[in-house]
């Protein structure tokens, strides 16, 4: 099969087909609208996307054939090779709009963010939202900025498998949590599960409907006393 690659840079033209640097799209969701199944979407490491509304990055991958949706270096190699992974673009809406993540992919080196401007906001991150989503974060990073409490949904209503490994996540207020709902979820190798630079949540995880997590080498040693 061939693999057709797409970039993603707040720096480019914004110009299809984006398949290169240069062309960029603007938004990943532009992108991914504009891709198939099995396609590969480049991010710039210094990628830094943001909207003031609601924003669904909807991946065409498919359980036979996902996508790849991966950080790096704009000024490697094109296509960019593995010594050209980055961890530091991010993807972020502001006021109380939510972010919400469908589809089948492989995704590295993504920081998303909700209410990246603070304020007493409850905006929500889903990962797996459609059903029987497939999705595996690596070395992602999961921030709700907002002072009102939001969450980190897991699954929806369709039996989601998600895998977050070496993840991590960042809230701004007591009572935002993890929320796992309908999804078999398993969070691995995160030395940092939740960062001490912001708040540290009351109760870290909700478990609803048919929802299973499983830990794995995971700290939360931030949690002490939670």
């Amino acid at each position: 099969m061939s693999v057709t690659n797409y970039y993603v840079d707040s720096h480019g033209t914004n110009t299809s087909p984006y398949d290169t640097w240069a062309k960029a799209a603007n938004k990943l969701a532009t992108a991914l609208s504009y891709g198939a199944a099995g396609d590969d979407f480049w991010v710039a490491h210094n990628h830094a996307e943001t909207q003031s509304s609601l924003m669904t990055n909807a991946c065409p991958g498919t359980a036979g054939l996902p996508c790849r949706i991966i950080c790096a270096n704009s000024g490697g190699s094109t296509p960019p090779v593995s010594a050209d992974l980055a961890a530091t673009a991010t993807i972020s809406t502001t006021g109380a709009s939510g972010i919400t993540n469908t589809g089948h992919f492989y995704c590295h080196g993504i920081i998303f963010q909700t209410a990246a401007t603070g304020g007493a906001n409850a905006a929500n991150l889903a990962l797996g939202n459609g059903s029987g989503n497939y999705e595996v974060y690596d070395s992602c990073v999961f921030q709700m900025l907002g002072t009102s409490t939001s969450a980190l949904y897991l699954g929806s209503s369709g039996n989601s498998g998600i895998i977050l490994n070496n993840c991590s996540m960042k809230v701004a207020a007591t009572g935002s949590n993890v929320n796992v709902r309908n999804s078999r979820t398993i969070w691995q190798n995160s030395p940092n599960i939740v960062d001490a630079a912001g708040t540290l949540p009351t109760y870290f995880l909700n478990v609803g409907g048919a929802g299973v997590i499983f830990f794995d080498a995971c700290d939360f040693g931030n949690m002490s006393g939670k």
